[in-house]
């Protein structure tokens, strides 16, 4: 066996290295032998069309227009036809140079942009609605009064607070519990009590002056509550400032206005009259349009396929060398047995002509097209004309303009710059405080009078009486509940309580500015009154108030101003030189009608023909012809596609932040997918075995096996995807990419772009090519007087027999017959042994389950209010062809839901849907039988409690079959992520040196990582704190920090990584070394760790405390809304965890400093209830370190499976092999082991692994058959 393999290994080297060699030479040759087929077949393309279009003229079939359009590459005969016959404006030129000299009559205009004058007449309009409050703003006193009395308010102690805010704000708080909470013997109206009395005895005087303060608003606060309403006075200067600055803003244009309105003036005596011309200018646009729309149609390139000249890729010159081709020995010898073919040439050359005439049209057009932008200076013109004509049509109806502009124009003369600098952003400093100290002013006084509308007497004394009751009850060493609620009754029995704390609460909201400091502050950065006096001088000497008042009552029609500026421009726009190339265009129409014309009378004289009788017809010319030219022209492109495969197996290989960093652009949003990404891997290999096939019949002398490579090539499916879309906007999206591989993808992107890659709509196309030869074959046999055998040899004269008998060599046959089979069992059999050896290797593998949770068919999902993998939705969509692909491609056939609610396998699932095609599907791919999920059944113990009898007949049929599993595909090094604890110093972990290297890994956003960087002490352990739980109980590795170091120095180390993972945890001085075990036990999916219990947090509301916790829970299968403690009883959970009989289900979590006071609040429930487990978070945290499974039931199915992998006594079958029976039907869980008990209490335990090995050599992990 060991002869065996070591033959075979040396053989398939052989293979390899052959592959290589021929690789290496082909390659070395530069052209491929795709490109020799798609060349030598482009003639007999060309030939093939040359007969098919001369038949198609003859017959009259083919219409020379369409046939010229193809040819020029022109999208319809229509443009031909069009050209040919459209007579153009004579009188055209002579228009266009009239224009031109009206346009030098206008000279030189300093108006360069209209937008100019337009927002300088606009800026004016916007002012004129402050031409009153200039006036007033310049002469009010009014202001003086505001402004004295504003300076007077300065910062003193009547604004500041006699005690702390925060004080404030805690008295408040509870002196509204104390009003208004409920009187339910609630333990937080008796806390809240105890601090608020605390607190007046210690604060009582501080309080008294906070009340006082509010009590004697009117004289406390008398100046600030003065000058309510008086800051109006400042809105005429604020007019001032306003317009100061926009003035300000805007003085360069109006510094020119009045400039460019005298030139506006000056151009209206050119341009009014010319606007009279608008008939001619419409007529010169009319003329021009066809002059544009034929460049336009000349320009744009045929998009739809061809149907009459396929077979002429390049146009015009494909014509022409045809003659050249007759002569080629390729074509002699696969058509005419090398033959003279020159017997076609009276019946083609008529071809050669139109080939001629068509490339001077082509390259006339194309020379004339680079030169200029031809369409833009067209287009440009047609545009401006069209332009001159309805704005000269406007400009003749606008009344009233020059009036405008004589107003205008006054009203701009006598502007002048603002002197000196103003400060009128000061200036609305002040009147911003202004405004914002009035608004405090009045939302005091609204507030102080609601508070104290019916008088204050009652205040003071309430306080009193409430000073009092506190000195009282803090002498009580505790108040319980129903003391709480009778100290409160007292409480609001007092006269003017409810007063007393509406003046408290409104010290901590409404006068809260006052108070907290706020106000004082506030006072602190009083602006410069001073400013105000200088704001109001600020706009004299400039004439903007005398110019506004001018235009108040006039009306600008800002619409007309804008289309005589324009219509000015345009005019302007009018040069010789676009003109002059019009005059080019139209000459080269002249020449191009010519040529054209020309091509067309040649093809209408083919239809005379004088030499079609002595050529046999082609039966279906036309489309074999067509089939015969696309098969050439795609086998082309999927020549380039193999000279560039490995730019496709680049971009294949891009890692997965790539892919996300692609599907971020708008173009490939829905393209680029992970079977896109596939097929362009499959594509390589496919482009070389077809490359590889025709490079064995390139040199064939029979034309249809050379041809078999199109058969070939159309079994190439490629990449859908339109490569066109990598276009210049594709490639800046690029550059914008968060990706340093992608912002440097440009070249390689746009060479792709060149390529056709999607073939799954050609196939038939290719295929076409291939079954197009026979017919041709027997046609140019029939022409040139061949005769063939049925098996297609040809028939020659027979000169003498030689060779061996038909007996010796019906021996040879069967002597070389029984080799191959021999030989071929052998080579089955080795390949066999090498198949299971590779399986069962990985099956026993660490590595295989490594990350299993992120391989693609298992990364979970959503499912409900928890998560489970794709396959398992597959099931409730009832997608049978979806699941079974996912099952091959490595689904995890016992992965259960994630979830608070139930925890089912896929193989349970199935059962609950009633689908047997299902449940044998899983039993074929190896799922556990005898698993239970959340509520100890198996699949068939469920299959029989719900009567599903197809189920149960399915699980009987397979009673004693075994099954392999699939093995996941293990994550790719381009596909991991990776996340840095945050707490690990600089100078340790080099995470700016990592993710600077190898920035492709680092994780995005709040998407989980597969691995998790933690700082460990020399020995490799983790000291676990509160935020490390959620990456210890979740899918991610957690590596070591040296890990960094070592990938920076040797990158492989980044997959190589099994020596700096994590496999031992310290907590409260106590190791453990079940680290991996659990990772295991997550990655599997199996029942969540604290399935069906109930956590409750006290002092639930503090979300920020608790919050790592809950996400933990929650990864642990724990519903997160749980709430306060205690539970409502209806939703107690009664008896014990799922995994942990010593434990009930009901959990109480708090800090260690909240013991004493949890005690006194749940005594009785403590110690009398077993339904609850109390643990503070230490506690809490070994027990989910620990880990531990104590559970009868899942002992008992342990026992169970341990018995049935027993051998029974007498069996004389043949025992399997070790690695046969390991992948039976529990799949790669199936290696004993199980839980000891005695006097049957079960043992607590670590549960073991069912997977062969485990992720790090010496660890083991926890099985995936019972949770």
């Amino acid at each position: 066996m060991q002869f065996f393999l070591s033959l075979s290994f040396c053989f398939c080297s052989c293979l390899s290295t052959g592959s290589g060699l021929r690789f290496y030479r082909q390659n070395g040759q530069g052209s491929s032998a795709l490109h020799q087929i798609a060349n030598d077949f482009s003639m007999l393309a060309r030939l093939v069309n040359g007969i098919a279009l001369r038949e198609g003229l003859s017959d009259g079939f083919a219409d020379p227009e369409e046939v010229i359009a193809e040819l020029l590459n022109l999208e319809s005969g229509e443009t031909v036809h069009n050209l040919i016959e459209t007579k153009l404006d004579s009188e055209l030129s002579k228009k266009l140079e009239d224009t031109v000299i009206d346009a030098e009559k206008l000279g030189v205009n300093p108006i360069r942009n209209s937008l100019e004058v337009k927002d300088g007449i606009m800026a004016l309009e916007s002012m004129k609605s402050y031409v009153d409050d200039l006036n007033i703003g310049a002469t009010t006193k009014n202001a003086n009064d505001f402004i004295e009395k504003a300076k007077k308010i300065k910062t003193a102690t009547q604004y500041k607070s006699p005690l702390p805010f925060k004080d404030i704000q805690d008295v408040a708080e509870r002196m509204k519990i104390l009003r208004d909470h409920p009187l339910d013997a609630d333990s937080l109206l008796a806390v809240r009590i105890s601090e608020l009395f605390q607190m007046i005895v210690k604060s009582r005087h501080q309080i008294h002056s906070v009340i006082s303060y509010s009590v004697n608003y009117r004289t406390h606060y008398e100046s600030i509550l003065d000058i309510q309403g008086k800051y109006k006075t400042l809105n005429p200067i604020h007019s001032i400032s306003t317009a100061g600055q926009a003035y300000q803003k805007s003085w360069n244009v109006f510094n020119s206005l009045a400039e460019k309105m005298n030139a506006l003036k000056t151009d209206m005596d050119v341009l009014l009259p010319l606007s009279t011309d608008h008939e001619t200018h419409s007529d010169t646009s009319k003329s021009l349009k066809k002059v544009t729309d034929f460049v336009k149609s000349m320009s744009t390139l045929k998009m739809s396929s061809k149907s009459l000249t396929e077979g002429f890729p390049n146009g015009p010159s494909d014509l022409i060398r045809i003659k050249e081709d007759l002569n080629e020995k390729w074509l002699k010898e696969k058509i005419a047995e090398g033959k003279d073919m020159n017997k076609l040439l009276p019946y083609l050359s008529f071809l050669d002509n139109v080939g001629a005439n068509l490339s001077i049209v082509s390259k006339e057009w194309k020379d004339f097209n680079k030169e200029k932008d031809m369409v833009g200076i067209t287009t440009s013109l047609l545009s401006l004309f069209e332009t001159l004509a309805k704005d000269g049509k406007h400009i003749q109806g606008i009344k009233h303009l020059e009036t405008t502009l004589k107003t205008l124009t006054s009203a701009t003369s006598s502007l002048k710059p603002i002197k000196g600098s103003p400060k009128f952003s000061q200036f609305d400093a002040v009147y911003n405080f202004s405004k914002t100290l009035d608004g405090y002013s009045d939302a005091f006084k609204k507030k102080f009078e609601n508070i104290f509308r019916n008088g204050d007497e009652g205040v003071f004394a309430a306080f009193e009486s409430l000073v009092v009751i506190a000195e009282t009850e803090v002498q009580r060493a505790r108040i319980n509940n129903s003391e709480a609620d009778d100290t409160a009754r007292k409480c609001r029995a007092i006269q003017g309580f409810a007063q007393l704390v509406d003046v408290v609460v409104a010290s901590n909201e409404e006068l809260a500015p006052i108070f907290s400091g706020e106000m004082d502050k506030f006072l602190k950065e009083k602006p410069d009154f001073s400013v105000v006096g200088e704001v109001q001088k600020g706009l004299d000497g400039t004439g903007l108030e005398d110019a506004l008042k001018k235009l108040k009552g006039q009306s600008v029609d800002l619409n007309s101003i804008e289309k005589i500026l324009n219509f000015g421009m345009k005019v302007r726009e009018v040069k010789k030189q676009s003109v002059d190339t019009i005059k080019q265009v139209l000459d080269l129409i002249e020449k191009l009608k010519v040529g054209l014309k020309k091509a067309k009378s040649m093809m209408k004289k083919s239809r005379h023909r004088r030499s079609l009788d002595e050529l046999k017809r082609l039966k279906d010319s036309k489309a074999i012809a067509l089939d015969l030219g696309k098969g050439v022209n795609l086998l082309r492109k999927l020549a380039d596609a193999y000279e560039k495969r490995n730019l496709i197996q680049t971009i294949a290989e891009y890692p997965a932040d790539v892919d996300r960093e692609l599907k971020f652009i708008p173009a490939l949003d829905s393209l680029w997918t992970k079977e896109a990404k596939k097929s362009m891997r499959e594509m390589t290999p496919e482009l070389e075995e077809i490359e590889k096939y025709a490079q064995e019949n390139k040199d064939s002398k029979d034309l249809i096996k050379v041809g078999s490579v199109f058969s070939k090539a159309s079994e190439i499916r490629g990449v859908p995807i339109d490569t066109k879309i990598f276009n210049a906007n594709f490639l800046e999206e690029l550059k914008k990419s968060h990706s340093s591989i992608l912002q440097n993808a440009g070249q390689t992107f746009s060479e792709l772009s060149t390529l056709e890659l999607d073939y799954s709509t050609h196939r038939t196309s290719i295929k076409a090519a291939s079954l197009s030869l026979l017919p041709l074959r027997e046609y140019f046999d029939e022409v040139f007087g061949i005769s063939r055998t049925s098996n297609g040899e040809i028939i020659v004269k027979k000169e003498g027999q030689n060779g061996i008998s038909q007996e010796t060599l019906l021996y040879i046959c069967g002597a070389i017959a029984f080799v191959v089979l021999v030989v071929g069992g052998a080579i089955y059999f080795i390949y066999k042994c090498r198949r299971d050896h590779k399986y069962f290797k990985r099956l026993r593998d660490p590595e295989t389950w490594v990350l299993l949770a992120f391989t693609e068919e298992n990364v979970p999902v959503e499912f409900g209010n928890g998560f489970a993998i794709k396959a398992y939705h597959y099931i409730i969509k009832n997608d049978y062809g979806a699941f079974r692909n996912s099952l091959r491609k490595g689904a995890y056939v016992d992965a259960k839901v994630q979830s608070h609610k139930q925890s089912n396998t896929m193989l349970h699932e199935a059962v609950i849907q009633g689908r047997p095609r299902f449940v044998e599907a899983l039993i074929k791919h190896g799922a556990t039988r005898d698993i239970l999920n959340h509520e100890y059944e198996t699949p068939y113990q469920l299959a029989v409690r719900l009567k599903k009898k197809s189920c149960i007949k399915v699980f009987k049929k397979y009673e004693k079959k075994t099954f392999k599993v699939v093995l996941p595909e293990p994550v790719a090094k381009h596909d991991y992520t990776i996340k840095v604890e945050r707490g690990i110093p600089e100078e340790e972990h080099y995470h700016g040196d990592f993710f600077k290297k190898f920035g492709q890994y680092r994780t995005e956003g709040m998407k989980r990582p597969t691995h998790y960087v933690a700082k460990t002490d020399k020995k490799g352990v983790l000291h676990v704190e509160e935020h490390h739980l959620p990456h210890i109980f979740s899918a991610s590795m957690i590596m070591g920090h040296r890990w960094l170091k070592a990938c920076l120095d040797n990158s492989s180390k980044i997959a190589h990584n099994q020596e700096y993972r994590v496999t031992k945890m310290k907590f409260r001085g106590k190791e453990y070394k079940n680290l991996l075990e659990i990772k295991d036990f997550i990655n599997r999916m199996n029942v969540p760790y604290m399935f069906g219990i109930g956590v409750s947090y006290n002092n639930n509301t503090l979300t920020e405390e608790w919050g790592t916790l809950r996400v933990v829970t929650g990864q642990l299968g724990v519903f997160v809304g749980t709430g306060d403690f205690p539970f409502v009883k209806e939703s107690q959970k009664r008896g014990t965890t799922y995994h942990r009989d010593d434990l009930s289900r009901n959990f109480l979590i708090y800090r260690k400093r909240d013991r004493t006071q949890v005690e006194m609040n749940f005594k009785s429930t403590w110690i009398e209830n077993s339904e609850f487990w109390f643990a503070n978070t230490d506690e809490f945290i070994e027990y989910l370190l620990s880990f531990k499974i104590i559970s009868k039931q899942i002992a008992k199915v342990d026992a169970k499976s341990k018995d049935n992998k027993a051998e029974k006594p007498g069996n004389k079958k043949k025992k399997k092999s070790i690695e046969e029976s390991q992948c039976s039907n529990s799949g790669p869980e199936n290696s004993d082991s199980g839980t000891s008990a005695i006097g049957g209490t079960p043992t607590s335990r670590t549960p073991v692994s069912r997977t062969p090995g485990s992720r790090t050599p010496g660890s083991r992990t926890p099985r995936s058959r019972t949770p």
